[in-house]
């Protein structure tokens, strides 16, 4: 099926003449070339049709855009975006800071003691022991300690990592 007859029989291509639309409604095939086939509507029958359509269309890319987006950016987060930090933040010992944040992850071992374990729909942020309030604020406390700095970086990135991914599910 060639792109120019799936771009007439799906109703795409609609052309504007002289406050008149012309709409392909068919293709018929002539010696091996495509013939297409137009008919004259009202614009407003038309529009109308074709606005709706399109935007139901438009939402629904988007839709399937941010599912595809979002773990590409909350594991982005979780496992690129570190080595970013590791190595601005941390330049002698980047490797070593690197893979401290990536341990940092077992913070989600706190997710087996929920029921159900794992809930797309649930906000880890405040839901899970270390991910509540209290952890975030001893988080935040282990920044001013030489000796804990890299754990805490790699613990507040985790948890902005997991509270950005709540907005997405708003």
């Amino acid at each position: 099926m060639t792109f120019l007859k799936i771009l007439c029989l799906s109703l795409i291509s609609i052309f504007k003449v002289d406050a008149q639309i012309l709409v392909a409604v068919s293709v018929i095939p002539i010696n091996g070339q495509h013939e297409v086939i137009f008919k004259r509507e009202k614009p407003s029958i038309v529009f109308r049709h074709n606005i709706k359509t399109g935007f139901k269309r438009v939402l629904n890319s988007g839709k399937r855009f941010i599912k595809i987006l979002r773990p590409i950016v909350h594991y982005g987060l979780h496992f690129v975006f570190p080595s970013v930090l590791a190595y601005f933040l941390f330049p002698q010992n980047w490797l070593r800071a690197w893979l401290i944040m990536i341990l940092t992850m077992l913070i989600d071992l706190d997710h087996l003691l929920a029921k159900p374990i794992f809930d797309p729909n649930r906000c880890s942020v405040g839901f899970h022991p270390l991910h509540s309030r209290w952890a975030i604020g001893l988080y935040v406390l282990l920044l001013f300690f030489p000796v804990t700095r890299i754990v805490a970086v790699g613990c507040l990135l985790h948890i902005f990592t997991d509270w950005q991914d709540c907005l997405w599910k708003r």
